[in-house]
């Protein structure tokens, strides 16, 4: 024969199976981009295991690491969770046997602050059918 052999097709790299992903589940640009960041950042931080090495010790280690150590919001490490559950279910199909999913509380006083803006939008929206009821009884 002469050098027109057929060659093998190569599995696509990790990164690229992923972004096929996110593409073909019509996310946004935005939301790929973020998606694809938090898994590198995952694997970078396991020395470039790859993910199929990996389940949910390392998860929970990379998650504790950037609430210490990174000191990231719970909102941001909540999305980092997202994005690596996303990897393993639809990209490497795999289930991750027993996770104990550490999802990142909302501070109490935060929740607290979230309470005193609802009940007083509540007040004001309340207030407002008050006056609205008053004006058109007179």
């Amino acid at each position: 024969m002469n050098g027109d052999a057929i060659q093998p097709l190569k599995t696509p790299k990790l990164m690229d199976q992923v972004n096929a992903v996110l593409r073909a589940s019509h996310y946004s640009l935005r939301t790929e981009t973020a998606c694809l960041g938090w898994i590198r950042q995952f694997i970078l931080y396991h020395k470039k295991r790859h993910p199929m090495e990996m389940g949910e010790e390392e998860i929970n280690d990379f998650l504790k690491h950037l609430a210490v150590q990174k000191n990231v919001s719970s909102s941001t490490q909540n999305q980092a969770l997202c994005a690596i559950v996303y990897l393993y279910k639809h990209v490497l199909n795999k289930e991750i046997g027993g996770l104990k999913l550490i999802w990142a509380e909302i501070p109490q006083c935060l929740k607290r602050i979230g309470m005193a803006i609802r009940f007083s939008l509540e007040a004001d929206f309340r207030g407002s059918e008050k006056r609205t009821e008053t004006q058109a009884s007179s």
